[in-house]
């Protein structure tokens, strides 16, 4: 995947999770960057419930920002 029409689909694809009630992932593979992250959990994240997520292994700079990202999602839900 390439390009900012895939963090849609990601984030498209992380409701129809949800939609499933699939309240445990995991995402692996290849590809997988905080952006990426990003959209799967703004797709994801729902008001009500808990959803848990184990994010694939970033580099620093990456897994810092997708936690600052998540930490400030978390802090104003």
């Amino acid at each position: 995947m390439n390009g900012t029409d895939d963090l849609g689909l990601i984030q498209r694809a992380a409701r129809k999770v949800d939609g499933l009630g699939i309240k445990h992932v995991q995402l692996s593979g290849e590809g997988w960057d905080a952006d990426r992250c990003w959209a799967f959990w703004q797709g994801y994240k729902a008001p009500k419930g808990i959803r848990k997520v184990e994010w694939p292994d970033l580099d620093d700079a990456q897994r810092q920002e997708l936690d600052n990202r998540l930490m400030i999602i978390d802090w104003v839900a």
